[in-house]
């Protein structure tokens, strides 16, 4: 499912609907695949799911560009491309800001939107990851759990180390990164930049981890002034991570939210 250019996806169910999974930065699809699965299940021959490996990510390609731009860009060629209608367009962190720059031009087929705890505004940048995997002695590595063990001590996080280790890649030549660092580390000023919002008309179903670092509650009021039609919940005991973190909870907010749109 890849070719030049294209955005490596994974699809599951059918429907002449489409749920759209956008991950974070580091991450790939293959980390919505249960949400996705769930979800094209409980709405079986009504919603299809699709969760895709962004630019510079997973298995898609590698650029020397990651700005917002190109990455928003990347999506409506996407949907262009696999002539999707009526499309649902969910993002978790970095994929919510590339939602949210979708707002300056959203493509007419797009129907709804789901954005999972990030909020249009600067964060501190995630160099500590960048520089972990960057600095991964990889000819050293035996095994994924050598990654673990070594991704553990840069980070200090047993959880984080884990999740930056589905970054490495086994063959039968050694281990690889997925992830295009070096791009990465260039424009990470612009990964965790402000995005100018345009007012957006569509329901639009806003998930945030109660306990997150990333909600800011000025910025999080302020989404009311752009997006009129609009749904907000918070998730008790759950940080940025909250889809992996509260599943169940995660799960049931956003299914009410697709039942009223299907």
């Amino acid at each position: 499912m890849q070719a030049k250019k294209h955005l490596y996806f994974e699809q599951f169910g059918t429907g002449d609907s489409t749920i759209v999974f956008l991950h974070g930065l580091l991450g790939m699809g293959q980390n919505w695949r249960s949400i996705a699965k769930h979800v094209s299940e409980t709405f079986n021959g009504t919603l299809s799911a699709i969760t895709l490996d962004l630019r510079n990510h997973g298995h898609s390609f590698h650029d020397t560009d990651h700005h917002y731009e190109a990455l928003a860009q990347d999506i409506r060629d996407f949907i262009s491309q696999n002539q999707l209608q009526d499309v649902i367009l969910c993002g978790h962190s970095m994929g919510g800001k590339v939602i949210y720059q979708l707002t300056q031009n959203m493509p007419a087929n797009i129907k709804a939107l789901g954005i999972f705890d990030i909020l249009p505004i600067y964060y501190p940048l995630q160099s500590t990851q960048l520089m972990a995997l960057q600095k991964l002695p990889l000819a050293k590595i035996k095994s994924r759990s050598d990654a673990i063990i070594y991704l553990n001590k840069r980070v200090k996080n047993d959880a984080m180390a884990q999740f930056l280790a589905k970054n490495v890649a086994q063959s039968e030549t050694g281990f690889s990164l997925l992830p295009n660092i070096k791009t990465l580390l260039k424009c990470q000023e612009d990964i965790a930049g402000a995005i100018k919002l345009k007012p957006c008309k569509l329901a639009s179903l806003f998930l945030f981890g109660q306990n997150s670092e990333y909600l800011e509650p000025e910025a999080y009021q302020n989404l009311d002034a752009f997006f009129p039609n609009h749904t907000k919940q918070l998730i008790a005991q759950a940080g940025h991570w909250l889809h992996a973190q509260q599943p169940k909870a995660f799960l049931a907010h956003l299914i009410s939210f697709l039942k009223t749109q299907l």
